[in-house]
């Protein structure tokens, strides 16, 4: 194995400076140039050099990974792959742990694996809201549980987004809009997104879970539209209605929340709220290592997703306008 020692002697350089800078630490060291970084990095290349991550993990006490404790349904995976980017920018690597109807096993698996952060991610509130205490008091960064003092996913706002859709339905025309959603951590922000658009044009909001609640049911209610609150549970409305030979957009309308790979495959595809997942999970990241290393995040504007205008609603016929913007 070539050692920092043989690429300092061939580029002509300190043990010390090739430590720097193959360790990434050349920022908190203005002294070594952008000519001698790149000749060291280029010596490295050339020697076959490969950073031994066990051995700095044991002389630093960490181990340059994050774990992702999730139970890893569809949505998950472009998130992970922002997260994968921008961790490999950074130099750490990502473990995953899956979570089987039992998060605190998953957690305590991940914190035994002496990861230097944990994030778990696309967790039920179900499981989040029984664990204990002391899994936070373990000087381990856990992001994704709602636990104030630890980053969480700041990039998308989730009542703005899911008011934006709102509004989008009541422009359409559509007056008796059913709020459909599930026991996700984020639905309550989203069920407030609906209820704030519904009350500002007078109209009676109307929240149901999916587990007490059929897709059977909600299309016996008779409504105009659906604002469900992700993509999975309005394309088992589409199908439930398909079963029943009612048309969507014809009978009442649809709309969903997140734009993942099922929604532009339904019948008719699906509108929905683009939920940015990739961009998410690469500031999600930038956040987590940042509370790693002890540094300050950045200021950050949550921005409002993109409506995805497909078949499953009445479009509009001209670009997208609040009632006051008219």
């Amino acid at each position: 194995m070539v050692t920092m020692k043989e690429i300092a002697e061939k580029a002509g350089v300190s043990r010390t400076t090739v430590s720097f800078v193959l360790n990434g630490r050349c920022h908190k060291d203005q002294r070594v140039s952008k000519a001698v970084q790149k000749k060291i990095l280029d010596t490295a290349k050339k020697l076959g050099y490969v950073r031994n991550d066990l051995v700095l993990s044991l002389v630093k006490g960490r181990t340059h990974a994050i774990g992702i404790v999730s139970e890893f349904k569809d949505f998950v995976f472009p998130i992970i792959r922002g997260y994968a980017q921008e961790a490999q920018n950074h130099g750490y690597s990502l473990r995953l742990f899956q979570v089987d109807d039992d998060l605190e096993s998953a957690l305590t698996k991940a914190i035994q694996a002496r990861m230097d952060a944990i994030v778990c991610l696309g967790i039920s509130s179900s499981l989040v809201k029984n664990i204990p205490q002391h899994f936070f008091n373990m000087g381990i960064p856990i992001a994704g549980l709602n636990q104030t003092g630890h980053p969480e996913h700041p990039f998308l706002d989730q009542q703005h987004s899911a008011a934006a859709m709102t509004e989008y339905l009541v422009e359409c025309g559509y007056k008796k809009i059913i709020c459909y959603g599930g026991n996700y951590p984020q639905m309550p922000l989203r069920e407030a997104g609906y209820r704030e658009v519904m009350e500002k044009y007078q109209l009676p909001s109307q929240f149901l879970n999916h587990h007490s609640v059929s897709p059977d049911d909600i299309i016996d209610l008779k409504p105009d539209a659906v604002f469900c609150g992700d993509d999975y549970l309005a394309c088992r409305l589409l199908q439930a209605a398909y079963l029943r030979n009612i048309r969507i957009p014809e009978a009442f309308g649809v709309a969903g929340f997140g734009n993942t790979n099922v929604s532009n495959f339904s019948s008719p595809a699906l509108t929905t709220v683009d939920e940015s997942f990739f961009e998410s999970g690469v500031i999600s990241m930038r956040n987590i290592i940042l509370s790693i290393e002890n540094k300050k995040f950045p200021e950050q504007t949550p921005i409002t997703g993109k409506l995805i205008i497909r078949g499953s609603t009445k479009n509009l016929p001209h670009n997208l306008k609040g009632k006051d913007e008219k």
